[in-house]
């Protein structure tokens, strides 16, 4: 299993998040391969976590009422698992990144009402998330917005460790825990993750 994006795996990304339904059929014809080489890659690039999901992108400045903001803080909670677990359970927290700074969480939020913005970082970032000393930015107009990552050929992919957090060298062991798909630089780091995962249940 390469480790690598290749020209062909290129192009069927590109293909990809210019139109997440097209065919199988249309992608190899435009790739130019066969129907079967096409469902391979794309199963492969799926299986790798490359592709992530296929899903609908929406525009939010046409949903009335909607307010969009990103917001700096600084993180508190220790645990990067935890804050990660916590943050996926909020609907409102589209992205979430970890920055250099003396703020070093970077959230894109969006909510339902630029009153609710208030009660949602008092109660749900401060006190669920461990966030603190924040600073708010509120959208008013988009000027630009890209939801496609270029992909160029011969781009190398990186993995971590989802136990020790070390950068993987090589392939990776794979293993899906509680339907989630890991990545551990090798089978110790996997076993001591199931077992803290156990541990949590």
């Amino acid at each position: 299993m390469s480790m690598r994006i290749d020209e062909l795996d290129a192009h069927i990304i590109e293909l990809l998040q210019n139109n997440g339904r097209m065919m199988y059929k249309d992608i190899a014809a435009v790739a130019n391969v066969s129907l079967p080489t096409a469902k391979a890659r794309i199963k492969r690039l799926k299986e790798l976590g490359v592709i992530k999901r296929f899903t609908v992108v929406l525009d939010s400045e046409m949903l009335w009422g909607r307010v969009r903001a990103f917001v700096l803080a600084k993180v508190n909670l220790l645990d990067i698992e935890t804050l990660k677990e916590k943050a996926a359970q909020m609907a409102e927290v589209r992205n979430f990144y970890i920055v250099t700074g003396d703020r070093q969480a970077f959230l894109d939020l969006e909510l339902e009402d630029i009153r609710d913005l208030p009660k949602f970082i008092a109660e749900r970032l401060s006190k669920e998330l461990g966030l603190s000393d924040f600073n708010i930015l509120t959208i008013s107009n988009v000027i630009k917005e890209g939801y496609n990552v270029q992909v160029k050929p011969y781009t190398s992919l990186r993995f971590r460790c989802d136990f020790c957090g070390a950068v993987i060298y090589g392939r990776p062991v794979v293993q899906y825990i509680d339907g989630v798909r890991r990545y551990f630089s090798g089978n110790d780091c996997a076993e001591a993750f199931k077992e803290r995962v156990a541990k949590k249940k």
